[in-house]
């Protein structure tokens, strides 16, 4: 399957991480989407950048090799789409985090972008009723 993709990672603590030409930069904890697209087969390029062992070749390799992945979506197309996805979810309230990352080949801000810090779970305890 060819097309665009968003791949959904955290970092549970911040980083700092050296991400090619584009220099050091400061990652903070929190979720992040990557917006990219693979015309040559999404499951390898998606695969490849859940592996944690590679030559880093893109700037997404710097930030697998740290974050957990959490989740992918896929969507078929026959031409490059990641432009638009980050488009998309710069929309619903994602920050653009560093410049240039993953954008290197087009006129978009970033195709990284932060979702903020994860929200913790509920530990309140829930109440049965009628008991």
């Amino acid at each position: 399957m060819r097309g665009g993709y968003l791949l959904f990672l955290e970092l549970t603590s911040p980083k700092t991480l050296q991400v090619g030409r584009l220099g050091t930069h400061e990652f903070p904890a929190g979720l992040y989407v990557y917006a990219g697209s693979a015309l040559g087969g999404l499951e390898s390029r998606v695969g490849r950048h859940l592996s944690k062992e590679k030559t880093k070749r893109w700037h997404i390799d710097y930030l697998t090799e740290v974050a957990e992945p959490l989740d992918v979506y896929a969507f078929e197309s026959s031409k490059r789409i990641e432009c638009e996805l980050a488009g998309a979810v710069k929309r619903l309230g994602g920050k653009h985090h560093m410049a240039g990352f993953g954008a290197s080949d087009c006129g978009c801000e970033s195709h990284l972008l932060y979702l903020g810090e994860p929200r913790a779970a509920s530990t309140q305890s829930s109440r049965t009723c009628g008991t």
